[in-house]
Parts: C-alpha cells; structure tokens; sequence
C-alpha cells in the first residue's frame, strides 16, 4: 500500500450498535484522513458483518467488493465530504 493509503477497522460493541456510532466514526476518520493526505481506504469486512456493509452501502462508499479468502476487501477513494 502506498503513503495515502489507510487500512481502517472501525468496531461497536454490540450494545452500542445501531446509534449512529458507526457512521459517525467513519466520518471522523474520513476527515482525520483527508487532513493527513489519505486518498485512499482500504478495508476488510466478515461476509457475515451485514450492517457495516448495508451502512457502507447507505454512506455511498462501496462502489466494488471482492469476495477474497472468505472476507471482502473493500477500497474506495476517501470521500471529499461526508
């Protein structure tokens, strides 16, 4: 991976989940990273994790997912406003 590229992992606890905890994190860092130059995200998501692929769906920021090794890697441009 290149300097403007981020491997990002966000994780709610399940008795948090559902608040709007997840979005808000990823829009924090969305805007960490274009502050620091990062163009890129990179992520893996469980097969299994549907709720942080339908909210990544729901921001707008899986335009492509590849099924790899039983997991989805995802990568996608940082978004310029979230």
């Amino acid at each position: 991976m290149g300097t403007d590229v981020a491997e990002t992992a966000v994780a709610v606890v399940d008795e948090f989940q559902r608040r709007g905890l997840g979005r808000t994190l990823l829009a924090i860092l969305a805007k960490v990273a274009r502050a620091h130059g990062i163009k890129t995200f990179s992520l893996i998501v469980l097969p299994e994790n549907q709720q942080m692929l339908g909210l990544l769906r729901k921001m707008g920021w899986i335009h492509q997912a590849k099924l790899v090794g039983g997991v989805y890697e995802i990568t996608f441009d940082v978004p310029a406003e979230t």
